[in-house]
């Protein structure tokens, strides 16, 4: 931010993004690795509003700028807890990534949130995506339904932990919930 600030020139600006862009990749790939382990590496030392962890999420991802984030009042009103926060928003840049890389580049992704009975509901949707085998579909449903259950070497060794690091933090969190209750 700093060296950002220093300059009104367009390369360099451009190339500054580039590269706060590349290392917050990095650092998303190295806490990934730490949830495929069990662990968590992110905290947060107060409450986030909904439309910080979507536009957190937004910014972790290669393809930030297919997406389209749309939160209404609730991204603004509805503060989450801030054990919540982090997770979730490591959570949702695993699914938009996901939902960038595998849908036709022309398309937007389009990322909402909004207040449901039963607390809250966010959604990533893809309109055009690129199309699954349903051998493929099976497995991601598995993976995502008991990431326990899964052998995941194969993933891990071909970089592929995107889905896997979400269905882990989906489930480290439904756990914390379930004994926090």
């Amino acid at each position: 931010v700093l060296l950002q600030g220093g300059t009104d020139e367009p390369d360099r600006l451009g190339l500054l993004y580039a590269l706060d862009h590349l290392v917050t990749r990095l650092r998303r790939w190295v806490e990934s690795k730490a949830v495929v382990a069990g662990e968590s590496l992110r905290s947060a030392r107060e409450p986030v509003s909904v439309m910080q962890v979507l536009r957190g999420a937004n910014q972790e991802i290669l393809h930030y700028a297919r997406v389209t984030v749309a939160a209404g009042t609730v991204g603004a009103e509805l503060g989450l807890p801030r054990h919540v926060g982090p997770d979730l928003t490591h959570l949702l840049a695993e699914l938009v990534e996901n939902a960038t890389q595998f849908s036709d580049p022309a398309t937007k992704v389009q990322v909402r949130a909004q207040q449901v009975a039963r607390g809250l509901a966010i959604e990533v949707e893809d309109r055009v995506a690129i199309p699954m085998r349903s051998e493929d579909r099976v497995q991601w449903n598995r993976l995502l339904a008991d990431p326990a259950q899964v052998d995941v070497s194969a993933l891990v060794k071909a970089g592929r932990i995107g889905l896997l690091t979400a269905a882990r933090i989906a489930r480290m969190r439904a756990s914390a919930a379930r004994a926090s209750a």
